[in-house]
Order: C-alpha cells, then sequence, then structure tokens
C-alpha cells in the first residue's frame, strides 16, 4: 500500500515541489479564513543576497522561506539581489543593496525607493513610486513609470539608465532634486516641480513626446 505524507490529519499525494509551497502558505500565512477561502498578501524580506528564486533543499535562499514574492505579496529588498526572469508583486520597497539581473519586475501598487541601487532589466511601475533616498542610482536599465512618481527629498537620482513617463504618468520633483548623468528621460506624461524655491536640474538626455514640463515652486 502507497502511504501519503500527513498536513494534520489529511493524507496529501503532492509533489515535493506543492508541499514547499503548501508549507510556505502556511508559515507565512496565505489561507485567508473566514466568508471565504483564499490567498492573501505576504511580506517577503531579503535575508541573504542571491538569485529570487534561487533554491535550495525546498528553501529559496534569498528570502529563506519556502516560496518567494510573487503576485500580491510585499517585497523588501536591503541587500544584492538578482532578477533572472519575469516577476509580479504589489509593492516593491527598495531600501538598500543592488537590484540588478536582466529580468523585469511589475509592480502593481506601490514602489518606494529609500536607498540602493537599481540595475535590473525592465521594471514597470503601475502604482505610484516615492522616490526619498538621500543618493541613488540607476544604471543601465528601463523603468516604465504609468502612475505617479514622487521625488520628495532634496537630493540626486543618477540616472544612467532610461526613464518613461508615460501619457496618463507624472514625475513630480517636490523638493530641489535633481536627475544627473548621461541616461535618458523620456516625457510621455507630466514633469513638474512642486516644491522647493532653488533649482531642479535634468541633465540626462531629455525628450519630451508632447508632454507638459513646469515648475510651480522654484525653478526647473
Amino acid at each position: 500500500m502507497k502511504h501519503f505524507p500527513m498536513i494534520g490529519k489529511l493524507p496529501v499525494p503532492f509533489s515535493n515541489a506543492w508541499k514547499t509551497r503548501i508549507f510556505s502558505w502556511l508559515l507565512l500565512g496565505g489561507w485567508c479564513l473566514g466568508g471565504a477561502t483564499g490567498l492573501r498578501a505576504a511580506t517577503y524580506t531579503s535575508q541573504r543576497s542571491g538569485e529570487w528564486r534561487q533554491e535550495l533543499t525546498g528553501t529559496f535562499i534569498v528570502w529563506q522561506a519556502f516560496s518567494y514574492p510573487s503576485t500580491g505579496d510585499v517585497a523588501n529588498i536591503n541587500l544584492n539581489v538578482s532578477v533572472g526572469g519575469s516577476e509580479a508583486v504589489a509593492e516593491l520597497r527598495l531600501g538598500g543593496g543592488t537590484l540588478s539581473g536582466d529580468g523585469s519586475i511589475d509592480v502593481s501598487s506601490l514602489f518606494q525607493w529609500s536607498a540602493g541601487a537599481l540595475n535590473m532589466g525592465n521594471l514597470v511601475l503601475n502604482g505610484n513610486s516615492f522616490l526619498s533616498f538621500g543618493a541613488a542610482s540607476l544604471s543601465g536599465r528601463v523603468v516604465h513609470n504609468y502612475a505617479t512618481a514622487t521625488h520628495d527629498t532634496a537630493a540626486i537620482l543618477n540616472l544612467a539608465g532610461v526613464w518613461n513617463n508615460y501619457g496618463a504618468a507624472s514625475y513630480l520633483l517636490a523638493s530641489d532634486a535633481s536627475i544627473t548623468n548621461t541616461g535618458t528621460f523620456n516625457n510621455y506624461g507630466l514633469l513638474r516641480k512642486t516644491a522647493g524655491s532653488g533649482t531642479s536640474d535634468i541633465q540626462p538626455t531629455f525628450n519630451n513626446y508632447g508632454g507638459a514640463v513646469e515648475a510651480q515652486s522654484g525653478t526647473l
């Protein structure tokens, strides 16, 4: 007779991959018990440097968990993390280290950038963003902004990659912040300086494709 492993009192004839995912959901609060049963968002924080999905004996090394951040989840990055494929999360918080690799991350709700460097293939921002670092760099990669990005400290974004500010999107300089280096800023939407009495410089190549450029305060 074949014996199946037990979870609680229920036999579970699943593969090892499914068992690790089930344990992950249970440990991370993945199951919502209430009027309806479904999945709820989990919050992951990087514990080690490595690849987003790098796995060793059922544990994902970066997250030290039985799973990795995916659609609906929150990912906190404060170490060096590499992305090689296509990932999707609800919230991405970059607070240190370097987010690198040739892959892409689709962020549906919120991006917070307080420290660290962005050096990955494509970052797609479908929700609002807050850039509150002292100084940060985006090197050789592409950000696709479809919502409102607020640069809210008098700091420098070292742009050696590409920032695309699309038609319904806004990039708000809510301080005397500047964008430096030799990258490219493509504006199809709105670039506006909303605060600060000084000057905000845009040093990279600036291409305005029917967008608006405004200074409500200071000089842009």
